[in-house]
C-alpha cells in the first residue's frame, strides 16, 4: 500500500467517523441547524470515496462531482446559518455561565449550612470534652453531670443534622444548598 493510499484510508476512517459522530447530534440540532445533516452526508460520501480510492488506487470523478457539489451546499447553508449558529453557541454559552454561578452560589449556601450546623454543636463538643479532661479532678459531681448533659446534647444535635438535614433554624430559610437548574 503506497502512502497516498494509506492517508486515504486513514481520511476515509475519519471522514466515515465524523459522519457518525454526527448522526446523533442530527435529532437533537438539525432543525436549527439544517447544514448539519448536509454536512454528515459529505462525511459520509467523501469518507466512501477516499476509502474507495485506499482500495482500488482509482478516483471516481463522479464520486469527486457529487463530493465537490455537496461541499458547496454545506459551505452555502453554513454561510446562511452562521448567524444563528453564533447567536446559538453565545446562548449556549450565557446559558453555562449561569449554571456556573449557580453552582457556585449553591455551593456557598450550602458551606455556610453546614458551618452553621455543625459548628455550635463541634465546639461545645470540643469545649466540654477539654473542660472535663482539664479539670475533672476539680470538678464536683453536679457539674460533672451537667458537662456530660452538654455533651449529650450537643452529640443529639449532630445526630439530628446529619440524619434529618431538611430542618431549618429561622437564620437558615435564605439558604437554599441545591442549585436551580433550568
Amino acid at each position: 500500500m503506497s502512502s497516498s493510499e494509506g492517508l486515504s484510508l486513514v481520511v476515509a476512517v475519519l471522514d466515515i467517523g465524523l459522519a457518525l459522530a454526527l448522526l446523533p447530534q442530527l435529532g437533537r440540532f438539525g432543525r436549527a441547524f439544517p447544514w448539519l445533516g448536509v454536512l454528515m452526508v459529505y462525511f459520509g460520501l467523501r469518507g466512501g470515496e477516499r476509502l474507495f480510492f485506499a482500495i482500488t488506487n482509482h478516483e471516481n470523478e463522479t464520486a469527486n462531482l457529487v463530493s465537490d457539489a455537496l461541499l458547496v451546499v454545506v459551505l452555502i447553508l453554513l454561510a446562511a446559518g452562521l448567524r444563528r449558529t453564533v447567536s446559538g453557541l453565545g446562548l449556549a454559552l450565557d446559558e453555562a455561565r449561569l449554571r456556573a454561578q449557580e453552582y457556585e452560589r449553591a455551593l456557598r449556601d450550602y458551606q455556610q449550612l453546614v458551618r452553621h450546623r455543625l459548628a455550635n454543636p463541634l465546639t461545645l463538643v470540643r469545649g466540654t470534652a477539654q473542660t472535663l479532661q482539664a479539670r475533672h479532678d476539680e470538678l464536683a459531681p453536679d457539674e460533672q453531670r451537667a458537662l456530660l448533659g452538654v455533651l449529650d446534647e450537643a452529640a443529639e444535635r449532630l445526630e439530628q443534622v446529619s440524619l434529618d438535614p431538611d430542618e431549618l433554624a429561622a437564620e437558615e430559610h435564605e439558604l437554599e444548598p441545591t442549585p436551580r437548574v433550568p
